[in-house]
């Protein structure tokens, strides 16, 4: 038997010029052998017989300046999907159609955002993935302040929009939109570190978790050769076998098909219902502020405290499907501001806690490959959301109908996660035997 107490005792920390601590673990006998790789190791000297190389986050330095580039870009990137509802009437009145077709739009703009890869998502996915990597102990808070980028975007877009942008029609206003996303592009810029740190720092940052690998593995996985190996470490499609994994996505799929209703329709619900539009616009900026307040706090709670991240999202998730259904209860105007609060607080703190519920159930190792399978599913609830929210208002004439199915899909995504401790139990005992 291994003395594992043993073993650890034997750990010294090895930091490069940029803050990394790299491990490096023989992979062929387990807690018997264990190196770390000072600044003058290199990589052709380590043991032949396969030796797994991890790099662990240096929580903060450069990190913190990740985590605002990652703010900048979801407060343009969220800010522009979920303030699409603003423009509805605009649109719908410019081009001579109904409110539903309009909203179809951007079912397909967050579909294929969640699905494609391309433009919005290639930064979106990219600046979650990145803030993990950068750290360890601080995770959850660094995940919560990036996160409140989008939940400060659905603040002041409207204010922006609504207010400062009044007397401008919807094609000026979409122009300043596309000013605001050529900034993600410069926000990117510092996912890499300068040259000099990566010159000084050996293995350095290119050995990140995504490149995790033994000599083993790489004598015996066969590639295409057309399929670029980068691609074919990203994504691990042996995921899809897991039951715990298949529960996450589709949790995530239902949380996502409830998700856009709200931002997309409370302020035509609030104006069909006898509120001001002016007063209707200040119901996402409340959302949005209230989301502020959740992310913080659920990335405060965790850092903190000892909380149980399944439990907390279970309950945010529970509470926030029946904030949903029972906001068409009243629609005086203190009552919608008060739903609108409470569902932006519920929504965020269910948000933030997704990333983490992939690195505790699977490790950070799998983060990257399982986040993306799981926006595959997202993508698919995004093409199928608003459309199914849309045809329940155009089939009975009232937006009452789509925030309840809303709210009963946001409550399913809530019990798909009851049973996900006890299925990964039992495929953890199913791999030891």
């Amino acid at each position: 038997m291994v003395d594992y107490p043993k073993a650890m005792t034997s750990l010294r920390s090895s930091k490069s010029q940029c803050g990394l601590t790299t491990i490096v673990v023989n992979t062929s006998q387990v807690a018997k052998k264990v190196q770390l790789v000072t600044e003058n190791t290199e990589i052709e000297n380590l043991d032949k017989q396969g030796e797994a190389i991890i790099v662990l986050p240096p929580d903060g330095k450069w990190g913190w300046v990740i985590v605002a580039a990652t703010f900048t870009i979801h407060f343009v990137n969220d800010g522009l999907v979920y303030t699409f509802g603003l423009f509805l009437n605009d649109i719908a009145k410019t081009l001579s159609c109904s409110t539903t077709k309009v909203a179809l739009a951007n079912s397909l703009l967050t579909g294929i955002l969640y699905l494609s890869g391309i433009s919005l998502q290639m930064t979106c996915l990219s600046s979650i993935i990145v803030v993990s990597f950068y750290f360890e102990k601080w995770r959850a808070l660094a995940q919560s302040i990036m996160s409140c980028g989008s939940s400060m975007g659905v603040t002041c877009f409207p204010l922006i929009f609504g207010i400062l942008l009044i007397n401008q029609d919807w094609r000026t206003k979409f122009k300043v939109m596309s000013g605001c996303g050529l900034l993600c592009s410069l926000c990117a810029l510092s996912f890499q570190l300068n040259t000099f740190e990566l010159q000084n720092a050996n293995l350095g940052y290119h050995l990140s978790i995504t490149r995790v690998t033994t000599q083993v593995s790489k004598d015996t996985t066969h590639h295409c050769i057309w399929f670029p190996k980068s691609i074919a470490r990203m994504f691990d499609f042996s995921m899809l076998k897991s039951r715990s994994f298949l529960l996450i996505s589709f949790s995530g799929l239902f949380t996502v098909l409830g998700l856009y209703t709200p931002f997309m329709f409370i302020v035509e619900r609030a104006t069909t219902n006898g509120i001001s539009l002016n007063v209707a616009y200040h119901l996402l900026t409340a959302m949005g502020l209230a989301n502020t307040v959740g992310r913080i706090a659920s990335g405060m709670l965790l850092s903190f405290y000892r909380i149980n991240i399944l439990l907390a999202s279970y309950v945010s998730l529970s509470m926030t499907g029946l904030i949903l259904i029972a906001s068409s209860a009243s629609y005086n105007t203190f009552f919608q501001f008060l739903c609108a609060i409470l569902y932006g607080i519920s929504i965020g703190l269910a948000i933030v806690l997704r990333p983490l519920i992939i690195v505790e159930m699977f490790g950070l190792q799998k983060l990257t490959s399982c986040f993306g399978m799981n926006l595959v599913f997202q993508g698919i609830a995004c093409l199928l959301g608003i459309p199914l929210s849309g045809y329940l208002k155009t089939l009975t004439g009232s937006y009452d109908p789509s925030f309840y199915f809303s709210g009963f899909a946001t409550i399913l995504s809530a019990l798909l996660l009851v049973p996900l401790r006890s299925i990964q139990n039992v495929e953890r005992r199913n791999d030891c035997y």
